[in-house]
């Protein structure tokens, strides 16, 4: 997020280009049109990479064909704290971007290390795997079918476990 002194006004998509390495990246302009505070989203790529993610310079913030004004119509002042002072981005938040793409080694149904082709239970489904490649790698959510043939899907259609897998 960026704090202004005031209320301002959004129009276009105003950037501020990040320390992410090459090529360089930067969070896009998202909310906050007619309030004091903007937000911008960044999303990670395959080779970013930064130990605490920050802006390069004090002019990071641009308008990309954009305007940010205040409500009486003159141009907002787009100069950020300087990096890794108070009130920047790298001061308030640690952000590590790695950019490697994690990766599971293996699943197996059974406890971990314990492959087993058939479960003779109707309300459960136990699936366990390997710590991904990526230490900081957390699951937030996977995928699951189920079938009665290998890679099947004739009892469950592919679906979202959105954090919890439960069959019924």
């Amino acid at each position: 997020t960026v704090h202004f002194s005031e209320i301002v006004k959004v129009e276009g998509t105003p950037q501020i280009i990040l320390s992410t390495g090459f090529p360089v990246d930067s969070a896009n302009y998202i909310s906050g049109s007619t309030t004091d505070t903007l937000t911008f989203s960044y999303n990670v790529s395959s080779g970013d990479n930064s130990s605490d993610l920050s802006y390069n310079h004090q002019n990071a913030l641009i308008l990309n064909n954009g305007t940010i004004k205040d409500l009486a119509g003159n141009d907002a002042l787009l100069t950020l704290v300087s990096p890794g002072v108070e009130s920047s981005l790298s001061a308030n938040k640690q952000l590590l971007i790695d950019g490697v793409v994690p990766s599971i080694s293996s699943i197996n149904e059974g406890s971990l290390n314990t492959d087993l082709d058939y479960q003779n239970n109707q309300t459960d489904l136990t699936l366990s795997w390997a710590q991904a490649v990526d230490a900081f790698f957390d699951t937030m959510y996977y995928d699951y079918s189920l079938g009665i043939t290998k890679g099947g899907k004739e009892i469950i259609e592919w679906t979202s476990s959105n954090g919890e897998l439960k069959v019924q």
